[in-house]
């Protein structure tokens, strides 16, 4: 009966597939204007400024959802609380 040879530690590396970068629009979804690799920062310029009402936590602040951003949905919101995990209130825009 032949035995099966084990792996070298060099051969499970290639093994590993690499991690995916998230990938950002160069585009606003929600000013619609092109802002290519500073898109995250101009994102956080959208966020309400009013902090979260219901967390009991210090930092109350809110985190861009870059999931929301890939996928985005006019009727979800793109900010959630650090502290809660709730997102921010939706702002409603008027159409022009």
């Amino acid at each position: 009966m032949a035995r099966a040879r084990r792996k070298q530690a060099s051969q499970f590396i290639d093994d590993v597939p690499s991690p995916r970068a998230k990938a950002m629009p160069d585009v606003c979804p929600l000013c619609e204007v092109s802002y290519g690799a500073e898109i995250s920062t101009h994102l956080l310029s959208h966020a309400p400024v009013e902090l979260c009402q219901r967390c009991d936590e210090q930092d109350k602040s809110w985190r861009l959802d870059e999931d929301g951003v890939q996928y985005f949905r006019k009727d979800v919101s793109l900010f959630y609380c650090r502290g809660c995990g709730r997102y921010a209130p939706l702002e409603i825009i008027p159409e022009s």
